[in-house]
């Protein structure tokens, strides 16, 4: 059963998180770079409690990310490499609108990923 997705996400999109200048990600970034980017925001998505992304590509001065996004993906799936999933781990805290909702929801999600293993 799947826990939390994001049907909508731009994994290559540059952000404030990872690029301060817009100028130096837009122009300077190689798409192979931006491709290794594109991974470690999974990787945030994925620490965060998502265990589904659904990319949906991305278009920049370079051209279409598209080879290097599935490049992304078919790795991950393979196995070559790793991304860690922390189903329920560190969610004890999370706060969904202001309320304790999320802290029982994290423990709830950690007691399930320690039952199944």
């Amino acid at each position: 059963m799947p826990g939390m997705m994001d049907c909508h996400i731009h994994t290559a999109m540059f952000n404030c998180m990872t690029f301060h200048n817009h100028r130096v990600a837009q122009w300077e970034v190689t798409p192979q770079l931006q491709q290794m980017y594109s991974l470690f925001h999974a990787q945030n998505c994925f620490d965060m409690g998502f265990t589904t992304l659904r990319d949906l590509g991305m278009n920049s001065s370079r051209g279409l990310f598209t080879q290097e996004l599935c490049a992304v993906r078919d790795s991950i799936n393979a196995g070559i490499l790793e991304v860690r999933k922390r189903l329920g781990r560190d969610l004890q805290f999370i706060r969904i609108n202001g309320t304790i909702m999320g802290a029982v929801i994290g423990l709830l999600l950690y007691l399930f990923g320690l039952a199944i293993g």
